[in-house]
C-alpha cells in the first residue's frame, strides 16, 4: 500500500544557493524573488554570492588614464554589489527567511572554485539566464552547471511570477542526462498538480517510451500525469519549446548536454534553445 505521509517534510529543501555576477547589464531582480519565494515555501536557508571581477590592466605600459577609468568602472560595480546586498538581505528579512550573502572581488580562476565549493553543499543552484557574450558571467556558469554537481533553476529576466511547481514539463528522450534531471526534480515534482512528459526525438532516433517514465512517476507523484510524443524533427529545440509554449508551465526539466566548455555546450545544441527563448523557468542537471 503506497503511503505518502510524511512526504512534505522529507522532500523539502533546506539549502538555495544563488550566484549573480555585477558586469554591465543589468541585476535580474526575477532570479532574486524566485530565490526568496522558493525559501520562503520550503523554509530553506538562502545563500548568496555577488561576484566583481576587477578589471585590470595586462602590461604597465599603458597609461595611467586608462587605470583611472578602470577604477572607476570597478568601483561603480563594487557600488552595485554592496547596494545589491543590501536589497537582498533586506529581502529575505521581509520574507521571513535566513539568508547570508556577500560580495567576492577575486581573481576568476579562485572566484570559481569558491563558488564550487559553496554550492555543492546546497540542494539546488538558482541563477539569472545568462545574457549576452562576456566572459566572466559565462565562465561561472559553466563551471556551476558542468562541475558543481548540483541541479540548477535558470530564471530568464523577464519571469515575474516567483516560484511556483503547479504545473511542470518533462523533456524525456530516455538519456542519462535526462534520466539524471528526472531524479534530481522529483522533490519539485511531487508538488506538481500537473505534469506533462514530452518525449522528444530526432529523425534519425526512436522516440523514448515515455510509459514507462510516467509510470515511475505515478509512485513517487500525485499530480495528474500527461503523455505527449512530439513529432520527430530536425530542431528538436525548437519542437520542444513550442511544446512549452502552448502549454505553459511554471517549469521545465531537461537533462544538460554537452563537454567542458561553455560554447561547444550550447553550439547547435537543445539546451541553449531554452536558454535563448524560454520565458519560463528551466531546471536542469547534468
Amino acid at each position: 500500500m503506497n503511503s505518502f505521509d510524511g512526504e512534505q517534510l522529507d522532500s523539502r529543501l533546506r539549502s538555495v544557493y544563488l550566484n549573480i555576477v555585477v558586469e554591465e547589464d543589468p541585476i535580474s531582480r526575477a532570479a532574486v524573488y524566485y530565490a526568496n519565494t522558493l525559501c520562503s515555501q520550503e523554509g530553506a536557508h538562502l545563500t548568496v554570492d555577488i561576484a566583481t571581477i576587477a578589471l585590470d590592466i595586462p602590461s604597465g605600459r599603458l597609461v595611467a588614464e586608462i587605470g583611472g577609468l578602470l577604477e572607476q568602472v570597478n568601483s561603480e560595480r563594487r557600488r552595485i554589489a554592496t547596494s545589491e546586498m543590501n536589497q537582498i538581505e533586506v529581502g529575505a528579512r521581509l520574507a521571513g527567511i535566513t539568508a547570508d550573502c556577500r560580495v567576492v572581488n577575486a581573481a576568476l580562476a579562485q572566484m570559481r572554485e569558491n563558488f564550487l565549493n559553496i554550492a555543492r553543499t546546497k540542494d539546488v543552484i538558482v541563477l539569472p539566464k545568462p545574457v549576452g557574450t562576456l566572459a566572466t558571467s559565462q565562465s561561472i556558469f559553466e563551471s556551476l552547471l558542468f562541475e558543481s554537481g548540483r541541479p540548477i533553476i535558470i530564471i530568464p529576466p523577464e519571469w515575474d511570477s516567483g516560484c511556483s511547481f503547479e504545473h511542470v514539463v518533462v523533456a524525456w528522450d530516455a538519456s542519462r542526462e535526462a534520466a539524471r534531471a528526472v531524479g534530481d526534480a522529483i522533490p519539485f515534482l511531487k508538488r506538481a498538480k500537473t505534469i506533462d512528459i514530452a518525449c522528444v526525438s530526432t529523425e534519425s532516433k526512436e522516440t523514448a517510451a515515455g510509459a514507462d517514465l510516467a509510470a515511475h512517476l505515478s509512485r513517487h507523484c500525485r499530480g495528474s500525469l500527461r503523455l505527449s510524443e512530439l513529432p520527430a524533427s530536425s530542431d528538436i529545440g525548437e519542437t520542444l519549446q513550442a511544446f512549452v509554449r502552448t502549454v505553459g508551465p511554471d517549469l521545465t526539466v531537461m537533462g544538460a548536454f554537452g563537454h567542458s566548455r561553455w560554447r561547444e555546450y550550447f553550439l547547435g545544441g537543445v539546451t541553449v534553445n531554452f536558454l535563448e527563448t524560454s520565458t519560463v523557468p528551466l531546471f536542469i542537471s547534468h
